[in-house]
């Protein structure tokens, strides 16, 4: 039997925040998961056979209570700052050409909260990139990859040992569970969770995303501007979408686009809604620039289910189960902010917080501002060669 001080379920970006974290202050800690690679949903960068480039999450929205978790993370973990603030200007098109776009009217779609987080006028980037935050972070993790979660042994309100592939029992004095909370509900005996949390985790509703990436040899559009580019009251599915650029391995330039489009996940056959969606988002798309389709060298689509959804548990204190005393959640799905990236760093910083406070670590979080670079220009992605 191995034994940690803690063990993470799951491998999304605050999972391996707050692993990290735990890991330089001394701790002995296991990351375990399910599937054969990171699971970072839409914030995973985008990998093409010419480029790898951040995801269209890789922005923060420029609010005080991001600014006070990227302080605190910076802290501990000196990823994070300066931030590089940006303004962003946002285009639609209307009768046959582009325009500024000043909202969705009397009729907004029905995750507006998630298109409406991409919409302030006013943004940050790290100064490390995703991709190379996430190389920071894993750096000296022990990670184990297509582990699967058989059992867990409960008593006396803690988690006494986990079975992993129905073979190997693994202790720990610290449980933290890193993906969507309502998975418990088919992870944990029934027993476990008293009513009143089992009834938080059944009321949700939660959304998908449809993601299309684009790598083209023609030149569509110069501007890295934002386009929100919606269909009429009858298909009212918008799509949103970014356009960048890359150099090929002969440093030939290419021009990139990513587009997202959100839909309920309350269907009987998501993939198939999936492919509808899709096919109005090329509709738009095609529209907007019909270009865009003559010289694609490359195309990237995916549906990421459980994108977002907010789990209210009415707890005192973040992330924990009375029930379980040794259990902790981390997840951006515990977190009301509609900003996927934001959400995970506020869930991972409160996350820290509160094991430095139950763990007497080392770490100090401090109340030092990270330092903000005013740039007006629309950013740069950063690409490099394959």
């Amino acid at each position: 039997m191995s034994k940690y001080n803690s063990v993470i379920i799951g491998s999304s970006l605050e999972a391996l925040v707050v692993a990290s974290y735990l890991s330089q202050a001394g701790q002995k800690v296991l990351v375990i998961e399910e599937n054969s690679k990171l699971n970072l949903g839409v914030l995973s960068p985008s990998e093409t056979i010419h480029a790898v480039f951040e995801s269209i999450y890789s922005f923060i929205p420029a609010t005080d209570v991001s600014l006070k978790s990227i302080q605190n993370l910076n802290s501990i973990l000196p990823y994070f700052e300066p931030l590089k603030e940006t303004l962003q200007n946002k285009l639609t098109f209307e009768k046959g050409h582009l325009e500024p776009f000043v909202g969705f009217g009397d009729h907004p779609p029905a995750a507006v909260d998630l298109y409406s987080c991409f919409l302030p006028e006013q943004k940050w980037h790290l100064r490390t990139d995703v991709s190379q935050l996430i190389t920071k972070l894993t750096n000296n993790l022990e990670i184990r990859f297509n582990t699967v979660l058989s059992e867990v042994n409960i008593a006396d309100k803690k988690i006494h040992s986990l079975v992993l592939n129905e073979k190997e029992k693994i202790e720990a004095d610290t449980f933290i569970y890193a993906k969507n909370p309502i998975d418990l509900l088919d992870l944990l005996p029934p027993m476990a969770l008293s009513p009143k949390i089992l009834s938080k985790l059944s009321k949700y509703q939660s959304w998908a995303a449809i993601t299309l990436t684009i790598v083209s040899k023609a030149l569509c559009s110069e501007s890295q501007d934002l386009f929100v580019l919606y269909g009429t009251q009858k298909n009212p599915i918008v799509s949103i979408g970014q356009f960048s650029t890359c150099l090929n391995s002969r440093s030939e330039v290419l021009y990139t686009s990513q587009w997202m489009s959100f839909l309920e996940q309350d269907s009987q056959d998501l993939s198939e809604d999936g492919v509808q969606v899709l096919k109005e988002m090329k509709r738009q798309i095609k529209r907007s620039f019909p270009e865009l389709f003559t010289q694609i060298i490359f195309e990237k689509i995916a549906l990421v289910d459980n994108v977002k959804s907010h789990v209210d548990l009415g707890t005192k204190i973040f992330g924990q189960l009375p029930d379980i005393e040794n259990l902790l959640l981390c997840s951006h799905h515990l977190v009301p902010d509609a900003h996927i990236f934001a959400a995970t760093l506020q869930a991972a910083a409160q996350t820290c917080q509160i094991l430095e406070a139950r763990l007497s670590l080392k770490h100090n979080l401090s109340e030092t501002s990270p330092q903000i670079v005013t740039d007006i220009a629309a950013p740069t992605e950063s690409l490099q060669d394959l």
